[in-house]
Order: C-alpha cells, then sequence, then structure tokens
C-alpha cells in the first residue's frame, strides 16, 4: 500500500483523483473534473509553458477551430466548447508533465490503469446486462450502470479498446511481467471479451487480432530463436486448447449478436459495416461542402478525420492530419530508441494501433470525445520521457543526476 502511495505521490494526487474521475465518468460529470484539470495546467506554468511542442501547437489550432465551428451547432450542449477547445491540448501537455515523474516501467502501469478505470463503467454495465439477461439479446444498446441511460454498442465497446490489446502486450515478453500483473490483466481482458462478445462488436475483435499479430510482428525479429520456438509453442497450445474448449459456432447462444449482424448483407466486414460508402461520400463533400455538413445529409462517416471535416469544415481535417502526422513521428522515435525495453516499445505501439482502428470506424469526437482525450494524454506520456543515467555522485546533502536526456 506504501508503495502505491508513493507511485500515485509522483503522479500528484490531486491529478490522480481528477482523472480517475474524469474516465470513471460518474453519472455523466466527468467533464466537470475536467475542468479542474485544465485550470491546473493553466496555472502552472511548468505544466503549460514548458512542455508546448509542435504537437501540442498543432492539437490547440484543431481544437480552436473545431470549437468554433461547434458553436454555430452546440448539438451536444454549450459545455462542449471548452471541452473541444481545451480538453485535447491540457490532456496532452498534463501527459507530458507525469511521464518525467515517472519511470518506465511505471509509465507502463500508469497507462494501464489509466485504461482500466476508463472501461470500468462499460465492464460493469455489459457484464451486469449479461448477468440479468445473458447473452440471447437482440437489443444492442444497454443501459449503462450509472443513470440507466441506453447507450449505443458502438459507444459502450469504445471503451473496452485498449483492453483488447492485452494479449499484444503479454505475448511481448511475458517473462518480464510479474504472475499477479499477469493475472490481474489477463482478468481484465476476459471480462473485456466478454463484453465484447454481448456487444457483438466486430471492431473489437478485429483490434484483438490486429494488435496481436502487429505484437507478435514486430518482437519476432528482435529477439533470439529460442525465445522465438518457445513463443510459438505457447501460441500453437493456446491455439489448440481454444479450438477444442470454445464453440465457434454462430448458433451458440455466446455468439448471438455476431451471429444477428453477419446475416445482415448491408452491414458485412467486405464494405466496413456500410462505411465505405460514406467514406467516399465524405470525400466528395471536401470539395463540394470544404466548409462541413449537416449529419442528416447522410448521417456520420464513421471516421475520426472525416466526422472532423463534415462538423469542422477542410480547415479542421487538414489540422486533424497534422496532429496525426505529429503523433506518428513521436511514435516512431520512440520505436526507433533502442534505449526503451522492447515490452515498452510494444506496449506503446500497440495502444497507438488500437487507437488508430478506432478512430478508422467510429464518430469519435461526436460520442467518445473522452477517448480522443485520453489519447491526447496517451501521446503527451510517451512524448517527453527523459532517460536518466543511473550513475550518480554522493554528497552529504545530497545525490546529484547525471543527466544523459534525450529530447524529441
Amino acid at each position: 500500500m506504501k508503495g502505491f502511495y508513493n507511485y500515485i505521490k509522483k503522479v500528484g494526487i490531486l491529478i490522480s483523483i481528477l482523472l480517475f474521475f474524469y474516465f470513471l465518468n460518474p453519472f455523466g460529470f466527468g467533464h466537470y473534473f475536467g475542468y479542474l484539470i485544465i485550470v491546473i495546467v493553466l496555472l502552472k506554468k511548468k505544466i503549460f509553458i514548458k512542455n508546448m511542442d509542435g504537437m501540442a501547437l498543432a492539437l490547440l489550432l484543431f481544437s480552436m477551430v473545431y470549437a468554433a465551428f461547434y458553436i454555430f451547432s452546440m448539438a451536444s450542449g454549450s459545455q462542449y466548447i471548452a471541452i473541444y477547445g481545451l480538453f485535447p491540448t491540457a490532456f496532452y501537455l498534463l501527459g507530458k508533465r507525469i511521464s518525467n515523474s515517472l519511470s518506465f516501467n511505471q509509465l507502463a502501469y500508469f497507462l494501464w490503469i489509466c485504461a482500466f478505470v476508463f472501461s470500468i463503467s462499460a465492464l460493469i454495465s455489459v457484464l451486469d446486462n449479461i448477468l440479468q439477461g445473458g447473452f440471447v439479446q437482440i437489443d444492442r444498446s444497454l443501459p449503462m450502470i450509472w443513470n440507466k441511460n441506453l447507450v449505443t454498442a458502438t459507444i459502450m465497446g469504445s471503451f473496452l479498446t485498449l483492453n483488447m490489446c492485452i494479449p499484444a502486450i503479454l505475448i511481448s515478453r511475458p517473462a518480464q511481467f510479474k504472475l499477479p500483473t499477469k493475472i490481474i490483466l489477463s482478468i481484465i481482458f476476459l471480462g473485456s471479451l466478454f463484453a465484447t462478445l454481448r456487444l457483438g462488436s466486430r471492431t473489437q475483435i478485429a483490434i484483438l487480432l490486429i494488435t496481436s499479430v502487429i505484437g507478435l510482428a514486430y518482437v519476432v525479429p528482435k529477439q533470439g530463436i529460442k525465445k522465438n520456438v518457445t513463443l510459438i509453442l505457447a501460441l500453437l497450445l493456446g491455439f489448440i486448447l481454444f479450438i477444442k474448449n470454445v464453440s465457434l459456432d454462430l448458433n451458440s447462444d455466446v455468439l448471438t449478436a455476431f451471429a444477428d449482424r453477419m446475416n445482415d448483407s448491408n452491414n458485412n466486414v467486405a464494405n466496413a459495416g456500410n462505411r465505405s460508402e460514406r467514406w467516399a461520400q465524405s470525400f466528395e463533400y471536401l470539395f463540394s461542402h470544404p466548409l462541413g455538413w449537416d449529419v442528416h445529409e447522410f448521417g456520420h462517416s464513421h471516421n475520426l478525420w472525416l466526422d472532423a471535416l463534415r462538423s469542422g469544415g477542410a480547415i479542421s481535417f487538414i489540422l486533424l492530419i497534422l496532429v496525426f502526422v505529429k503523433a506518428s513521428i513521436i511514435l516512431k522515435k520512440k520505436l526507433g530508441n533502442k534505449k526503451l525495453s522492447l515490452p515498452y516499445r510494444v506496449h506503446i505501439l500497440v495502444y497507438f494501433v488500437g487507437f488508430f482502428l478506432i478512430f478508422m470506424v467510429e464518430p469519435i469526437l461526436d460520442g467518445m470525445t473522452s477517448l480522443f482525450v485520453f489519447f491526447c494524454l496517451f501521446m503527451g506520456l510517451i512524448a517527453k520521457k527523459s532517460i536518466v543515467s543511473k550513475k550518480m555522485v554522493s554528497s552529504t546533502h545530497s545525490k546529484k543526476v547525471i543527466k544523459a536526456s534525450m529530447t524529441n
């Protein structure tokens, strides 16, 4: 308990509490805790000024332009002016501040904790629904545990995105994780998998499979033959046990939601759940409606960038592309840094891919803004991290760290 308390102190007790309640979002009031985080970031020069960089400026420009366009509709309420305009940049800067207080191992655990807290409300809501009615239910919209308001499967599933990346992290270097860590992460994953099956979310299953493949593809060339053979044998054994003990029959109760979606000829994998037509039409509107268009034209574009184009015009679209160019450069630098441990690099890689995959197919800013804000925090956490040499010079009163810093 003392170790956990010291860990929280490094992050900041107040910041930890605010982040916990923002991600938990009790009774839909999470944004109020986000406002307090903005106040802290703006008032502390060490956070706001010292951590400003190209990524932060790109985020700020995008956020301000998008918020300005939102003023003309305010479809979700006036509070979203501040959420769109300030939250992304503030959480990115906060992430950069937090990263300098933690070691790489602590940073990995912090990401796991944030991902789990972010998923708690959805996990409890879906698992409670399973306990009450089982898997054989037609309606994929479920009541959120806090207020019993119906939430679509798309939004509910988005909270589980990073939990579906856990297998990719565990198989990267299983020896690096202690048994209690493996057990806890496995329980979180299995709970998220059951919830995904109830929701009938093909997107989450795709994230699970794609991140696992990418994790393996990244790890295998970077480790010895002995470890690769052991890894492959373990995966084959796991696959055989899975095939023998788990039924993939679409007529089974567990796969009821999936069976209903697979039988819908207009909602299949080949056309990305009917999204490809909306993507094509959105690109056409980029030139015919450069200032954006009403959602009633043909619904959501089901893509973060194209929905930003719809709501915020071509300028928002271009600035958001710039944001992800900056984010990709940050990720590339971290993945190319051999001083960072392999498990840590796999961790940030699969999280980035998980975010990217959900952003590709869902209208994030209209219904899952907190997921985009989480992404901004994540990028801040990995953007600025100095590597400190273990060599230290001791004195009577203090120990001075000899820096070997690595800047972006």
